[in-house]
């Protein structure tokens, strides 16, 4: 989907926990398939660890950074009901065609 990113294998995370462990913002513009066509500017930690186990019961630690701490962020707002736009800048969302 996004040839510039680093290629992510699919991770299951069953009950993750994210624990910010450096909070200097990165605002970085978003965007989402649940919202189609916007994208938004939002403020996220700039490195988090995740907690979490995989379906067979094991532990394992992600730790990211830049803008792979942005993405887990992301992804893990969804479980919390939280899109993109609940939480971007007021007058900062855009169309992707604006962006």
């Amino acid at each position: 989907r996004y040839p510039y990113k680093p290629a992510i294998p699919l991770t299951v995370f069953v009950n993750p926990v994210i624990e910010v462990i450096d909070p200097t913002p990165m605002h970085i513009v978003e965007g989402c398939l649940s919202v189609p066509g916007m994208r938004g500017e939002v403020s996220r930690a700039a490195a988090v660890r995740c907690t979490a186990f995989r379906p067979d019961g094991t532990k394992f630690v992600v730790r990211a950074e830049g803008h792979a701490a942005g993405t887990l962020q992301h992804e893990l707002d969804h479980l919390d009901g939280k899109l993109f736009p609940d939480i971007a800048f007021a007058g900062r969302l855009m169309t992707s065609e604006s962006f």
